[in-house]
């Protein structure tokens, strides 16, 4: 149902895809910063 709804509202999706990936490679970066200070 939920991916209907996105389906439906492109909008809200696009939104929510922008935030799910801006948060991913927040993460990947400070993972990166973090790794590399531990080495």
């Amino acid at each position: 149902m939920n991916q209907e709804r996105q389906y439906k509202e492109p909008m809200s999706g696009k939104k929510l895809f922008a935030i799910v990936g801006a948060v991913m490679v927040g993460a990947v970066i400070t993972g990166l910063v973090l790794f590399t200070n531990f080495l």
